[in-house]
């Protein structure tokens, strides 16, 4: 008797590590579908209704461009957190990033 509670509590320990993975990467599946759906040009409100709330929210200026960078919770073996840029002024996604092989931008309308 003690042997087999023994068994299955071994069973468990094992088991149970492999579900947390599978876990996590149906999540992570889950989330890059859903980035997927973001487009150049959305609004912040638009973001959050596909998305959900932000777990961080940067701002950010750079060469007197002024953003928002709303990060969301990744996996924890992702590479890059799944990010959106979003122009303060303008309130629209100036760029997404969904990934290591998923990132998109505004063309940038000036000349430089």
């Amino acid at each position: 008797m003690r042997s087999a509670i023994f068994f299955g509590l071994f069973a468990l320990m094992i088991l149970l590590p492999g579900c947390e993975e599978l876990k996590q990467e149906q999540q992570a599946i889950e989330l890059r579908k859903k980035c997927e759906e973001l487009k150049i040009g959305m609004s912040r409100e638009e973001v959050i209704a596909i998305m959900g709330e932000p777990s961080h929210v940067i701002k950010s200026e750079d060469d007197g461009e002024h953003t928002e960078i709303f990060v969301f919770d990744s996996p924890r073996f992702a590479a890059t957190y799944t990010q959106c840029v979003i122009d303060k002024e303008s309130g629209l996604v100036d760029e997404i990033i969904c990934g290591e092989g998923y990132r998109i931008r505004r063309e940038n309308d000036r000349e430089d």
